[in-house]
């Protein structure tokens, strides 16, 4: 196991070289306008960590129980993200909206460490069979489980 997660890790690296990034692109086109007939948009913002009022959240490989992964990077947007973090903390707290909540996230994640903190306690958890944390924004199983869940609001 671990030389497939050292592979994928790799491999999910490479596909945002090839030009899978946001900091350098828009976001996937297939999730750009997407309204359905007599229903609300649904936006999804990653790293969105402020208070909103929403019909209905769907978090693409979400760490919100932290990741040990942000142990290893400086800086107070990942020490909020450690499992100790104060975010993770208020977000454990402050549960009365989980059930609004579709977390949908991958076998392994190489920026989520253990991939298990994407679950969210009282939401609708969804794993996918992707390995690696930006693949997962262009995989088309995902695309079409996003879709699926907007058409239920």
């Amino acid at each position: 196991m671990p030389v497939k997660k050292i592979t994928n890790w790799i491999r999910d690296y490479f596909y945002l070289a090839k030009g899978h990034s946001f900091m350098f692109h828009k976001p996937p086109q297939h999730y750009l306008g997407y309204i359905s007939k007599n229903k609300s948009p649904i936006i999804l913002i990653p790293g969105a960590t402020t208070k909103w009022q929403f019909l209905k959240a769907i978090a693409i490989a979400v760490p919100f129980q932290g990741s040990q992964a942000a142990k290893l990077i400086p800086g107070k947007a990942a020490r909020e993200l450690r499992p100790e973090g104060e975010m993770i903390k208020k977000l454990h707290s402050q549960n009365s909206v989980n059930h609004k909540i579709v977390s949908i996230f991958g076998e392994f994640d190489n920026h989520v460490w253990p991939t298990e903190s994407c679950r969210l306690k009282g939401a609708k958890n969804i794993q996918v069979d992707v390995w690696g944390h930006h693949k997962i924004l262009f995989n088309k199983h995902v695309h079409n489980l996003v879709l699926d869940e907007i058409e239920k609001v």
